[in-house]
Protein backbone atom coordinates (compact mmCIF):
# COMPACT_ATOMS: atom_id res chain seq x y z
CA UNK A 1 0.00 0.00 0.00
CA UNK A 2 1.45 3.05 -1.30
CA UNK A 3 1.14 5.11 1.85
CA UNK A 4 2.60 8.07 3.99
CA UNK A 5 2.56 8.58 7.48
CA UNK A 6 4.23 8.99 10.93
CA UNK A 7 6.84 5.91 11.80
CA UNK A 8 4.66 6.37 15.30
CA UNK A 9 1.61 4.84 13.43
CA UNK A 10 3.03 1.93 12.25
CA UNK A 11 2.57 -0.78 14.70
CA UNK A 12 6.42 -2.65 15.73
CA UNK A 13 6.63 -6.29 15.13
CA UNK A 14 6.22 -7.10 18.56
CA UNK A 15 2.83 -5.16 18.81
CA UNK A 16 1.52 -7.01 15.44
CA UNK A 17 2.89 -10.41 17.72
CA UNK A 18 0.64 -9.14 20.58
CA UNK A 19 -1.96 -7.91 18.23
CA UNK A 20 -2.48 -11.70 16.78
CA UNK A 21 -1.95 -13.75 19.93
CA UNK A 22 -5.03 -11.79 20.71
CA UNK A 23 -7.03 -12.18 17.91
CA UNK A 24 -6.19 -15.58 17.14
CA UNK A 25 -4.33 -17.83 20.41
CA UNK A 26 -6.08 -16.59 23.62
CA UNK A 27 -8.41 -20.08 22.97
CA UNK A 28 -7.61 -21.98 19.79
CA UNK A 29 -11.12 -23.65 18.62
CA UNK A 30 -10.65 -27.04 17.05
CA UNK A 31 -12.24 -27.19 13.67
CA UNK A 32 -14.45 -30.10 12.73
CA UNK A 33 -12.13 -32.62 11.69
CA UNK A 34 -10.06 -31.87 15.24
CA UNK A 35 -7.58 -29.71 13.97
CA UNK A 36 -6.18 -27.32 16.88
CA UNK A 37 -5.78 -23.74 16.41
CA UNK A 38 -2.41 -22.83 15.08
CA UNK A 39 -0.32 -21.16 17.84
CA UNK A 40 1.89 -18.07 16.74
CA UNK A 41 4.85 -19.74 17.41
CA UNK A 42 4.95 -22.20 14.79
CA UNK A 43 3.17 -19.82 11.93
CA UNK A 44 5.51 -17.71 9.62
CA UNK A 45 6.50 -14.44 10.96
CA UNK A 46 2.96 -12.59 9.59
CA UNK A 47 3.10 -9.78 7.25
CA UNK A 48 1.72 -6.60 7.81
CA UNK A 49 -1.52 -6.26 6.17
CA UNK A 50 -3.68 -3.24 5.76
CA UNK A 51 -7.11 -2.63 7.47
CA UNK A 52 -10.08 -2.76 5.10
CA UNK A 53 -12.54 -0.95 6.85
CA UNK A 54 -13.74 -3.72 9.36
CA UNK A 55 -14.79 -3.25 13.08
CA UNK A 56 -12.14 -2.48 15.33
CA UNK A 57 -10.91 -3.60 18.40
CA UNK A 58 -10.34 -7.25 17.20
CA UNK A 59 -12.00 -10.35 15.75
CA UNK A 60 -15.14 -11.34 18.23
CA UNK A 61 -15.03 -15.33 18.19
CA UNK A 62 -18.32 -16.46 17.91
CA UNK A 63 -20.15 -13.30 16.67
CA UNK A 64 -20.30 -13.71 12.80
CA UNK A 65 -18.90 -12.76 10.21
CA UNK A 66 -16.81 -9.38 10.69
CA UNK A 67 -18.40 -8.45 7.01
CA UNK A 68 -20.95 -9.39 5.33
CA UNK A 69 -21.27 -11.60 2.09
CA UNK A 70 -22.19 -8.81 -0.39
CA UNK A 71 -19.51 -6.31 1.08
CA UNK A 72 -16.63 -7.30 -1.80
CA UNK A 73 -16.02 -3.62 -2.60
CA UNK A 74 -14.48 -3.01 0.67
CA UNK A 75 -11.15 -4.82 -0.24
CA UNK A 76 -10.52 -4.41 -4.16
CA UNK A 77 -7.60 -7.26 -3.98
CA UNK A 78 -10.05 -9.89 -2.58
CA UNK A 79 -12.78 -8.68 -4.82
CA UNK A 80 -10.94 -8.57 -8.10
CA UNK A 81 -9.40 -12.14 -7.66
CA UNK A 82 -12.40 -13.52 -6.82
CA UNK A 83 -14.65 -12.76 -9.42
CA UNK A 84 -11.90 -13.66 -12.25
CA UNK A 85 -9.63 -16.46 -10.65
CA UNK A 86 -11.02 -17.46 -7.43
CA UNK A 87 -9.86 -20.61 -7.02
CA UNK A 88 -6.58 -19.19 -6.32
CA UNK A 89 -8.28 -16.65 -3.13
CA UNK A 90 -10.33 -19.47 -2.36
CA UNK A 91 -6.66 -22.06 -1.73
CA UNK A 92 -4.66 -19.41 0.01
CA UNK A 93 -7.32 -18.16 2.54
CA UNK A 94 -7.83 -21.83 3.48
CA UNK A 95 -4.30 -22.87 3.73
CA UNK A 96 -3.46 -19.39 5.92
CA UNK A 97 -6.33 -20.81 8.46
CA UNK A 98 -4.70 -24.22 8.09
CA UNK A 99 -7.46 -26.09 6.93
CA UNK A 100 -6.31 -27.19 3.40
CA UNK A 101 -3.13 -26.77 2.05
CA UNK A 102 -3.29 -24.58 -1.00
CA UNK A 103 -1.42 -27.50 -3.25
CA UNK A 104 -4.39 -29.73 -2.38
CA UNK A 105 -7.09 -27.26 -3.23
CA UNK A 106 -5.42 -26.59 -6.59
CA UNK A 107 -4.72 -30.03 -7.59
CA UNK A 108 -8.97 -30.45 -7.15
CA UNK A 109 -9.69 -27.51 -9.44
CA UNK A 110 -7.37 -27.98 -12.05
CA UNK A 111 -8.72 -31.58 -12.05
CA UNK A 112 -12.32 -30.30 -12.33
CA UNK A 113 -10.68 -28.36 -15.53
CA UNK A 114 -9.25 -31.50 -17.28
CA UNK A 115 -12.25 -33.37 -16.63
CA UNK A 116 -14.86 -30.83 -18.17
CA UNK A 117 -11.92 -30.21 -20.84
CA UNK A 118 -12.22 -34.19 -21.62
CA UNK A 119 -16.21 -34.59 -21.92
CA UNK A 120 -16.22 -31.38 -24.11
CA UNK A 121 -15.00 -33.37 -26.63
CA UNK A 122 -18.03 -35.61 -26.42
CA UNK A 123 -20.21 -32.69 -26.67
CA UNK A 124 -24.20 -31.94 -26.29
CA UNK A 125 -26.19 -33.90 -23.52
CA UNK A 126 -23.25 -35.97 -22.21
CA UNK A 127 -20.95 -32.65 -21.79
CA UNK A 128 -23.69 -30.75 -20.16
CA UNK A 129 -24.37 -33.54 -17.41
CA UNK A 130 -20.91 -34.22 -17.18
CA UNK A 131 -20.27 -30.35 -16.60
CA UNK A 132 -23.65 -29.87 -13.81
CA UNK A 133 -22.28 -33.19 -11.98
CA UNK A 134 -18.30 -31.65 -11.49
CA UNK A 135 -19.75 -28.01 -10.51
CA UNK A 136 -22.29 -30.04 -7.65
CA UNK A 137 -19.58 -31.73 -6.14
CA UNK A 138 -17.06 -28.77 -6.11
CA UNK A 139 -20.04 -26.40 -4.67
CA UNK A 140 -20.26 -29.35 -1.73
CA UNK A 141 -16.30 -29.36 -1.74
CA UNK A 142 -16.19 -25.77 -1.06
CA UNK A 143 -19.69 -25.86 1.24
CA UNK A 144 -17.70 -27.84 3.67
CA UNK A 145 -14.14 -26.69 4.15
CA UNK A 146 -16.64 -23.37 4.26
CA UNK A 147 -18.07 -25.37 7.34
CA UNK A 148 -14.79 -26.37 8.89
CA UNK A 149 -14.10 -22.97 8.85
CA UNK A 150 -17.13 -21.41 10.66
CA UNK A 151 -16.38 -24.39 13.27
CA UNK A 152 -12.62 -23.18 13.23
CA UNK A 153 -14.19 -19.27 13.58
CA UNK A 154 -17.60 -20.52 16.37
CA UNK A 155 -19.85 -18.65 13.37
CA UNK A 156 -23.37 -20.21 13.39
CA UNK A 157 -24.29 -21.71 10.29
CA UNK A 158 -25.01 -25.00 8.41
CA UNK A 159 -24.01 -26.67 5.96
CA UNK A 160 -27.39 -26.28 3.67
CA UNK A 161 -26.78 -22.53 4.87
CA UNK A 162 -22.95 -23.00 2.97
CA UNK A 163 -24.28 -24.51 -0.03
CA UNK A 164 -27.37 -21.83 -0.63
CA UNK A 165 -24.58 -19.10 -0.45
CA UNK A 166 -22.67 -21.15 -2.68
CA UNK A 167 -26.12 -20.86 -5.39
CA UNK A 168 -26.22 -17.38 -4.67
CA UNK A 169 -22.74 -16.01 -5.82
CA UNK A 170 -19.55 -17.74 -5.18
CA UNK A 171 -17.31 -15.12 -5.55
CA UNK A 172 -18.90 -13.31 -2.93
CA UNK A 173 -18.85 -16.08 -0.36
CA UNK A 174 -14.90 -16.27 -1.22
CA UNK A 175 -14.14 -13.08 -1.17
CA UNK A 176 -16.09 -12.53 2.37
CA UNK A 177 -13.92 -15.69 3.75
CA UNK A 178 -10.33 -13.59 2.09
CA UNK A 179 -11.71 -10.41 3.81
CA UNK A 180 -12.05 -12.70 7.31
CA UNK A 181 -8.55 -13.70 6.88
CA UNK A 182 -6.86 -10.56 6.45
CA UNK A 183 -8.91 -8.61 9.12
CA UNK A 184 -7.67 -12.07 11.52
CA UNK A 185 -4.12 -11.00 10.24
CA UNK A 186 -3.33 -14.51 9.23
CA UNK A 187 -0.08 -15.00 7.90
CA UNK A 188 0.58 -14.19 4.06
CA UNK A 189 0.43 -16.97 1.44
CA UNK A 190 0.89 -16.86 -2.09
CA UNK A 191 -1.34 -17.89 -4.53
CA UNK A 192 -1.68 -21.52 -5.76
CA UNK A 193 1.54 -22.41 -3.95
CA UNK A 194 0.74 -21.14 -0.36
CA UNK A 195 4.62 -20.29 -0.31
CA UNK A 196 5.18 -17.85 3.09
CA UNK A 197 6.75 -15.07 2.11
CA UNK A 198 8.33 -12.12 3.40
CA UNK A 199 9.61 -8.95 2.39
CA UNK A 200 13.55 -9.82 2.94
CA UNK A 201 13.68 -13.04 1.54
CA UNK A 202 12.54 -11.89 -2.17
CA UNK A 203 16.35 -10.45 -2.22
CA UNK A 204 19.70 -11.58 -2.53
CA UNK A 205 22.09 -10.87 0.10
CA UNK A 206 23.63 -8.11 -2.31
CA UNK A 207 20.95 -6.80 -4.80
CA UNK A 208 23.11 -4.31 -6.44
CA UNK A 209 25.97 -6.50 -7.17
CA UNK A 210 23.93 -9.56 -7.91
CA UNK A 211 23.27 -10.86 -11.37
CA UNK A 212 20.08 -12.18 -12.66
CA UNK A 213 20.99 -15.45 -11.68
CA UNK A 214 21.17 -14.74 -8.09
CA UNK A 215 17.68 -12.62 -8.47
CA UNK A 216 16.13 -15.48 -10.23
CA UNK A 217 17.45 -17.75 -7.35
CA UNK A 218 14.92 -15.63 -4.86
CA UNK A 219 11.91 -15.53 -6.88
CA UNK A 220 8.84 -17.20 -5.47
CA UNK A 221 7.84 -20.79 -6.66
CA UNK A 222 4.71 -19.09 -8.13
CA UNK A 223 6.70 -16.71 -10.02
CA UNK A 224 8.85 -19.53 -11.29
CA UNK A 225 5.49 -21.66 -12.44
CA UNK A 226 4.48 -18.86 -14.18
CA UNK A 227 7.66 -18.75 -15.99
CA UNK A 228 7.60 -22.34 -17.10
CA UNK A 229 4.06 -21.81 -18.02
CA UNK A 230 4.74 -19.40 -20.47
CA UNK A 231 7.99 -21.36 -21.84
CA UNK A 232 5.81 -24.17 -22.20
CA UNK A 233 2.98 -21.81 -23.69
CA UNK A 234 5.65 -20.04 -26.26
CA UNK A 235 6.82 -23.64 -27.02
CA UNK A 236 2.61 -24.87 -28.20
CA UNK A 237 2.29 -21.78 -30.48
CA UNK A 238 5.88 -22.97 -32.39
CA UNK A 239 4.80 -26.12 -32.67
CA UNK A 240 1.40 -25.07 -33.74
CA UNK A 241 3.29 -22.41 -36.30
CA UNK A 242 5.54 -24.81 -37.81
CA UNK A 243 7.42 -21.95 -39.55
CA UNK A 244 10.91 -20.31 -38.08
CA UNK A 245 10.14 -17.28 -39.11
CA UNK A 246 7.17 -17.20 -37.18
CA UNK A 247 8.61 -18.77 -34.32
CA UNK A 248 11.54 -16.30 -34.53
CA UNK A 249 8.81 -13.49 -34.64
CA UNK A 250 6.92 -14.79 -31.26
CA UNK A 251 10.19 -14.56 -29.56
CA UNK A 252 11.05 -11.02 -30.81
CA UNK A 253 7.52 -9.59 -29.41
CA UNK A 254 9.77 -9.90 -26.06
CA UNK A 255 12.42 -7.43 -27.04
CA UNK A 256 10.33 -4.31 -26.37
CA UNK A 257 9.05 -5.32 -22.61
CA UNK A 258 12.65 -6.86 -22.10
CA UNK A 259 14.54 -3.16 -22.70
CA UNK A 260 12.27 -1.28 -20.99
CA UNK A 261 12.44 -3.15 -17.84
CA UNK A 262 16.05 -3.22 -18.42
CA UNK A 263 16.46 0.57 -18.51
CA UNK A 264 13.22 1.35 -16.22
CA UNK A 265 14.20 -1.53 -13.69
CA UNK A 266 17.30 -3.82 -13.84
CA UNK A 267 20.01 -0.97 -14.12
CA UNK A 268 19.49 1.17 -11.47
CA UNK A 269 16.37 -0.06 -9.43
CA UNK A 270 16.73 -4.10 -9.21
CA UNK A 271 17.67 -3.13 -5.27
CA UNK A 272 13.98 -1.62 -4.51
CA UNK A 273 11.62 -3.61 -6.24
CA UNK A 274 12.14 -7.34 -5.76
CA UNK A 275 12.61 -9.48 -9.17
CA UNK A 276 9.44 -11.47 -7.68
CA UNK A 277 7.27 -8.61 -7.75
CA UNK A 278 8.04 -7.37 -10.96
CA UNK A 279 7.29 -10.55 -12.63
CA UNK A 280 4.28 -11.63 -11.05
CA UNK A 281 3.05 -7.88 -11.97
CA UNK A 282 3.58 -8.52 -15.85
CA UNK A 283 2.19 -11.74 -15.74
CA UNK A 284 -1.20 -10.37 -14.61
CA UNK A 285 -1.05 -8.36 -16.98
CA UNK A 286 0.07 -10.72 -19.63
CA UNK A 287 -2.42 -13.81 -18.17
CA UNK A 288 -4.73 -12.45 -16.15
CA UNK A 289 -6.15 -8.91 -16.74
CA UNK A 290 -6.66 -9.13 -21.20
CA UNK A 291 -9.10 -12.06 -20.16
CA UNK A 292 -11.03 -9.18 -17.71
CA UNK A 293 -10.46 -6.64 -20.72
CA UNK A 294 -11.92 -8.71 -23.28
CA UNK A 295 -15.27 -9.50 -21.35
CA UNK A 296 -15.94 -5.89 -20.46
CA UNK A 297 -15.59 -4.84 -23.57
CA UNK A 298 -17.94 -7.33 -24.84
CA UNK A 299 -20.23 -6.39 -22.36
CA UNK A 300 -19.94 -2.88 -22.90
CA UNK A 301 -19.91 -3.53 -26.68
CA UNK A 302 -23.86 -3.15 -26.05
CA UNK A 303 -23.28 0.74 -25.95
CA UNK A 304 -22.78 0.53 -29.77
CA UNK A 305 -25.82 -1.04 -31.02
CA UNK A 306 -27.75 1.67 -29.40
CA UNK A 307 -26.11 3.90 -32.40
CA UNK A 308 -25.92 1.33 -35.32
CA UNK A 309 -27.87 -1.45 -36.25
CA UNK A 310 -26.75 -5.09 -36.70
CA UNK A 311 -27.40 -4.72 -40.31
CA UNK A 312 -25.58 -1.31 -40.44
CA UNK A 313 -22.69 -3.03 -38.57
CA UNK A 314 -22.63 -4.97 -41.47
CA UNK A 315 -21.93 -2.66 -44.07
CA UNK A 316 -19.30 -0.98 -42.00
CA UNK A 317 -17.44 -4.19 -41.87
CA UNK A 318 -17.60 -4.85 -45.46
CA UNK A 319 -16.28 -1.44 -46.19
CA UNK A 320 -19.14 -0.10 -47.97
CA UNK A 321 -17.62 3.39 -49.25
CA UNK A 322 -21.68 4.72 -50.07
CA UNK A 323 -22.43 4.10 -46.34
CA UNK A 324 -19.73 5.05 -44.96
CA UNK A 325 -19.48 8.54 -46.92
CA UNK A 326 -23.71 9.19 -46.06
CA UNK A 327 -22.75 8.45 -42.13
CA UNK A 328 -19.55 10.24 -41.64
CA UNK A 329 -21.02 11.92 -38.56
CA UNK A 330 -23.19 9.02 -36.98
CA UNK A 331 -19.77 6.90 -37.52
CA UNK A 332 -17.75 9.47 -35.56
CA UNK A 333 -20.44 9.30 -32.53
CA UNK A 334 -19.89 5.53 -32.97
CA UNK A 335 -15.81 5.28 -33.42
CA UNK A 336 -15.83 7.67 -30.46
CA UNK A 337 -17.75 5.44 -28.17
CA UNK A 338 -15.40 2.43 -29.37
CA UNK A 339 -12.61 4.48 -29.22
CA UNK A 340 -12.60 6.26 -25.65
CA UNK A 341 -15.35 4.21 -23.68
CA UNK A 342 -15.02 0.79 -24.77
CA UNK A 343 -11.27 0.53 -25.71
CA UNK A 344 -9.55 3.13 -23.85
CA UNK A 345 -11.42 3.23 -20.37
CA UNK A 346 -11.81 -0.16 -19.75
CA UNK A 347 -7.85 -0.83 -20.67
CA UNK A 348 -6.61 1.39 -18.55
CA UNK A 349 -8.99 0.62 -15.83
CA UNK A 350 -7.78 -3.00 -15.93
CA UNK A 351 -4.67 -1.96 -15.95
CA UNK A 352 -4.84 0.13 -13.36
CA UNK A 353 -6.22 -2.90 -10.98
CA UNK A 354 -3.19 -5.07 -12.09
CA UNK A 355 -1.34 -2.68 -9.44
CA UNK A 356 -4.20 -1.99 -7.27
CA UNK A 357 -5.67 -5.20 -6.68
CA UNK A 358 -2.26 -7.45 -6.20
CA UNK A 359 -1.28 -7.93 -2.64
CA UNK A 360 2.38 -7.54 -2.21
CA UNK A 361 4.66 -8.93 0.56
CA UNK A 362 7.07 -6.29 -0.13
CA UNK A 363 5.04 -2.97 -0.56
CA UNK A 364 5.57 -0.31 -3.02
CA UNK A 365 7.40 2.42 -0.76
CA UNK A 366 8.68 4.83 -3.72
CA UNK A 367 7.73 6.64 -6.55
CA UNK A 368 10.02 4.65 -8.32
CA UNK A 369 8.59 1.69 -7.23
CA UNK A 370 5.14 2.61 -8.00
CA UNK A 371 6.26 3.56 -11.74
CA UNK A 372 8.06 0.32 -12.19
CA UNK A 373 4.96 -1.65 -11.10
CA UNK A 374 2.76 0.06 -13.14
CA UNK A 375 4.52 0.22 -16.37
CA UNK A 376 5.27 -4.20 -15.80
CA UNK A 377 1.53 -4.48 -15.57
CA UNK A 378 1.25 -3.24 -18.28
CA UNK A 379 4.16 -4.43 -20.41
CA UNK A 380 2.17 -7.38 -20.18
CA UNK A 381 -0.84 -6.29 -21.42
CA UNK A 382 0.90 -4.96 -24.02
CA UNK A 383 2.80 -8.31 -24.71
CA UNK A 384 -0.23 -10.07 -25.51
CA UNK A 385 -1.62 -7.51 -27.43
CA UNK A 386 0.65 -7.55 -29.88
CA UNK A 387 1.13 -10.89 -30.15
CA UNK A 388 -2.32 -11.12 -30.89
CA UNK A 389 -2.33 -7.96 -33.44
CA UNK A 390 1.05 -9.44 -35.22
CA UNK A 391 0.08 -12.90 -36.33
CA UNK A 392 -3.12 -11.49 -37.09
CA UNK A 393 -1.84 -9.12 -39.57
CA UNK A 394 0.32 -11.60 -41.17
CA UNK A 395 -2.80 -14.50 -41.66
CA UNK A 396 -4.49 -11.29 -43.49
CA UNK A 397 -1.71 -9.92 -45.35
CA UNK A 398 -1.03 -6.37 -46.47
CA UNK A 399 0.68 -4.54 -49.52
CA UNK A 400 2.83 -1.56 -49.41
CA UNK A 401 2.93 1.07 -52.59
CA UNK A 402 1.35 -2.16 -54.57
CA UNK A 403 3.96 -4.21 -53.54
CA UNK A 404 2.50 -7.31 -51.83
CA UNK A 405 4.17 -8.39 -48.58
CA UNK A 406 5.07 -12.07 -47.32
CA UNK A 407 3.08 -12.87 -43.70
CA UNK A 408 7.10 -12.20 -42.10
CA UNK A 409 6.93 -9.35 -43.66
CA UNK A 410 3.97 -8.29 -42.45
CA UNK A 411 4.51 -9.22 -39.06
CA UNK A 412 7.91 -7.80 -38.84
CA UNK A 413 6.01 -4.19 -40.04
CA UNK A 414 3.41 -4.41 -37.47
CA UNK A 415 5.87 -5.42 -34.76
CA UNK A 416 8.80 -2.28 -35.86
CA UNK A 417 5.27 0.07 -35.99
CA UNK A 418 3.73 -1.63 -32.26
CA UNK A 419 7.53 -0.99 -30.80
CA UNK A 420 7.79 2.55 -32.08
CA UNK A 421 4.96 2.91 -30.01
CA UNK A 422 4.28 0.94 -26.47
CA UNK A 423 1.12 3.40 -26.06
CA UNK A 424 -0.03 0.89 -23.00
CA UNK A 425 3.62 1.57 -21.26
CA UNK A 426 3.12 5.64 -21.97
CA UNK A 427 -0.28 5.59 -20.50
CA UNK A 428 0.86 3.49 -17.65
CA UNK A 429 3.66 5.09 -17.06
CA UNK A 430 1.04 8.41 -16.66
CA UNK A 431 -1.35 6.61 -14.11
CA UNK A 432 1.85 6.31 -12.38
CA UNK A 433 2.18 9.85 -12.14
CA UNK A 434 -0.90 10.74 -10.77
CA UNK A 435 -0.83 7.51 -8.16
CA UNK A 436 2.50 9.24 -6.97
CA UNK A 437 1.44 12.55 -7.41
CA UNK A 438 -1.36 11.53 -4.59
CA UNK A 439 -0.02 9.28 -2.53
CA UNK A 440 3.30 10.84 -1.91
CA UNK A 441 2.56 14.38 -2.43
CA UNK A 442 -0.90 14.50 -0.49
CA UNK A 443 -3.04 15.48 -3.12
CA UNK A 444 -6.09 13.27 -2.11
CA UNK A 445 -8.58 15.43 -4.31
CA UNK A 446 -6.84 13.64 -7.21
CA UNK A 447 -8.96 10.72 -7.02
CA UNK A 448 -9.57 7.41 -9.73
CA UNK A 449 -11.06 9.81 -12.54
CA UNK A 450 -8.61 12.45 -12.31
CA UNK A 451 -6.06 9.58 -12.54
CA UNK A 452 -6.86 7.72 -15.21
CA UNK A 453 -8.57 11.48 -16.94
CA UNK A 454 -5.24 11.19 -18.62
CA UNK A 455 -4.47 7.61 -19.96
CA UNK A 456 -7.84 7.56 -21.60
CA UNK A 457 -7.35 10.75 -23.31
CA UNK A 458 -4.10 9.62 -24.98
CA UNK A 459 -5.10 5.77 -25.44
CA UNK A 460 -8.31 6.84 -26.91
CA UNK A 461 -7.07 9.63 -28.98
CA UNK A 462 -4.67 6.86 -30.73
CA UNK A 463 -7.00 4.67 -31.39
CA UNK A 464 -9.66 6.88 -32.59
CA UNK A 465 -7.26 8.14 -34.99
CA UNK A 466 -6.55 4.19 -36.41
CA UNK A 467 -10.12 3.40 -35.96
CA UNK A 468 -11.85 6.36 -37.42
CA UNK A 469 -9.50 8.11 -40.25
CA UNK A 470 -8.96 4.92 -42.22
CA UNK A 471 -12.76 5.41 -43.11
CA UNK A 472 -12.87 8.82 -44.10
CA UNK A 473 -9.74 8.67 -46.33
CA UNK A 474 -11.08 5.26 -47.93
CA UNK A 475 -14.57 6.61 -48.26
CA UNK A 476 -12.79 10.08 -50.64
CA UNK A 477 -10.91 7.38 -52.63
CA UNK A 478 -7.43 7.64 -50.94
CA UNK A 479 -4.70 5.26 -51.88
CA UNK A 480 -3.60 2.95 -49.25
CA UNK A 481 -0.35 4.51 -49.01
CA UNK A 482 -1.54 7.91 -48.48
CA UNK A 483 -3.71 6.46 -45.61
CA UNK A 484 -1.08 4.52 -44.08
CA UNK A 485 1.04 8.15 -44.15
CA UNK A 486 -1.59 9.50 -42.18
CA UNK A 487 -2.41 7.23 -39.92
CA UNK A 488 1.45 6.80 -38.69
CA UNK A 489 2.28 10.44 -39.28
CA UNK A 490 -0.68 11.25 -36.39
CA UNK A 491 -0.22 8.34 -34.21
CA UNK A 492 3.74 9.37 -33.82
CA UNK A 493 2.48 12.77 -32.89
CA UNK A 494 -0.11 11.33 -30.24
CA UNK A 495 3.15 9.12 -29.03
CA UNK A 496 5.27 12.41 -28.84
CA UNK A 497 2.80 14.38 -27.00
CA UNK A 498 2.60 11.50 -24.63
CA UNK A 499 6.55 11.45 -24.46
CA UNK A 500 6.29 15.34 -23.91
CA UNK A 501 4.09 15.75 -21.03
CA UNK A 502 5.42 12.19 -19.42
CA UNK A 503 9.27 14.58 -19.38
CA UNK A 504 7.58 17.66 -18.16
CA UNK A 505 5.72 15.82 -15.60
CA UNK A 506 7.62 13.82 -13.83
CA UNK A 507 10.97 16.63 -13.99
CA UNK A 508 8.39 18.66 -12.12
CA UNK A 509 7.47 15.98 -9.75
CA UNK A 510 10.86 14.88 -8.94
CA UNK A 511 12.17 18.72 -8.23
CA UNK A 512 8.68 18.29 -5.38
CA UNK A 513 9.94 15.14 -4.13
CA UNK A 514 13.60 15.59 -3.43
CA UNK A 515 12.63 18.42 -0.99
CA UNK A 516 10.62 15.37 0.73
CA UNK A 517 7.56 13.35 1.21
CA UNK A 518 4.83 15.39 3.10
CA UNK A 519 3.65 13.35 6.15
CA UNK A 520 -0.18 12.12 6.26
CA UNK A 521 -1.40 11.85 9.20
CA UNK A 522 -5.10 10.28 9.85
CA UNK A 523 -5.72 9.26 6.45
CA UNK A 524 -5.40 5.85 4.42
CA UNK A 525 -4.29 6.12 1.25
CA UNK A 526 -5.11 4.46 -2.49
CA UNK A 527 -4.13 0.55 -1.61
CA UNK A 528 -1.72 -0.34 -3.85
CA UNK A 529 -0.10 -3.33 -1.99
CA UNK A 530 -0.38 -5.71 0.84
CA UNK A 531 1.12 -3.69 3.77
CA UNK A 532 0.36 -1.34 6.58
CA UNK A 533 1.29 2.58 6.67
CA UNK A 534 4.88 3.04 5.65
CA UNK A 535 6.30 6.44 6.83
CA UNK A 536 8.31 8.49 4.26
CA UNK A 537 9.14 12.04 4.92
CA UNK A 538 11.99 14.34 4.38
CA UNK A 539 14.08 12.64 6.45
CA UNK A 540 14.93 10.22 3.75
CA UNK A 541 15.90 12.37 0.91
CA UNK A 542 18.99 9.71 -0.02
CA UNK A 543 16.68 6.85 -0.20
CA UNK A 544 14.21 8.93 -2.36
CA UNK A 545 16.83 10.39 -4.55
CA UNK A 546 18.43 7.50 -5.21
CA UNK A 547 14.96 5.59 -5.80
CA UNK A 548 13.55 9.24 -7.89
CA UNK A 549 15.82 8.32 -10.85
CA UNK A 550 16.00 9.98 -14.02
Amino acid sequence: QVNQSDEKDTPTPAERDNSDQKITDTQPVPSSHGAPGIPAAQRPENIPIPPIGGPQGGFNAGGGWESGMFDCFRDGETCWWSFWCSCLVFSRTYDSFGIVPSKSSMSIFLATIIAMCFFAIFGGPIFLLAMLSLLSMLMVYRAQRRGELRVLLQIPGTFWSDCFAHCCCIPCVISQEARQAKIMRRPYRDFATGEALGPEGLFPERPVESGLMAHLAQISLLSKILLGLLFVLLLAIALLIKDKSGIAMLFMVFILPLTILYFLYWRNARYGVPLDTVLKLFFTGFFVSPIAAMTLESVSSVLLLIILTPEDSVKLKKGDEAFIRNNLGLLFVYMFVQAFLVAALIEEFVKHLIVRSCWLPHPLRTPKSVLIAFVAGALGFETIENIEYIFAAGASGTSIGGIHLTAFETELEVLVLRSLLPIHAICAATQAWGVIKRDFENEAQFNLLKILALPVFFHGLFDFGAMYLPLVLASYGSSEGVMTGVMLSLSFVIMLLGLIFLIVAYNAQTRRLRQGFEPVEGRELGSLSGDSPVGLNGTQLSVVEDELGP
